[in-house]
């Protein structure tokens, strides 16, 4: 099987880049500025500061490191900024599209075992994850037919 890999769009992991890098210039502005009036109270303003540059390198990461799925003949493998998790095709049973929030869809397995989970990577326009769905069955009745578990 040729190994598959899905990533967010690249269109969101500009936005978070944006997004993160205004955060973490205002934070580097604000705290000089306040650290400057610090004899008149302006600790707050320091400690909003570092927040801001703290939360933005939040996004910024997420852009650096984007949730990805790889699709091989072990299964799937979810990756995302904190962890990665393996699920063997032996336990899934289906893929399907499913719309989220904001307009944006979402692909999930669902396993054998009853639970749904959701894939990192895949999400965007509701075409694009009805696409990656099914290409994620073929996947999944390729490996079965090919002898898999």
């Amino acid at each position: 099987m040729q190994q598959l890999q899905y990533r967010v769009p690249a269109s969101f992991t500009k936005f978070l880049l944006v997004v993160g890098s205004i955060e973490v210039l205002v934070g580097a502005i604000v705290i000089p500025a306040a650290a400057s009036q610090l004899q008149r109270g302006g600790i707050s303003g320091v400690v909003v500061g570092a927040v801001l540059m703290v939360a933005g390198g939040f996004p910024i990461a997420l852009a650096v490191r984007p949730d990805t799925l790889i699709v091989d003949d072990g299964g799937l493998r979810l990756r995302t900024i904190v962890s990665v998790r393996v699920i063997p095709w032996s336990l899934v049973r289906s893929f399907q599209a499913r719309p989220g929030s904001r307009g944006m869809w979402f692909v999930r397995a669902e396993l054998s075992t009853g639970k749904k989970v959701l894939l990192p990577g895949p999400q965007g326009r509701r075409s694009r994850a009805e696409r990656i769905a099914a290409e994620l069955t073929a996947a999944h009745r390729e490996h079965l037919a090919a002898g898999g578990d």
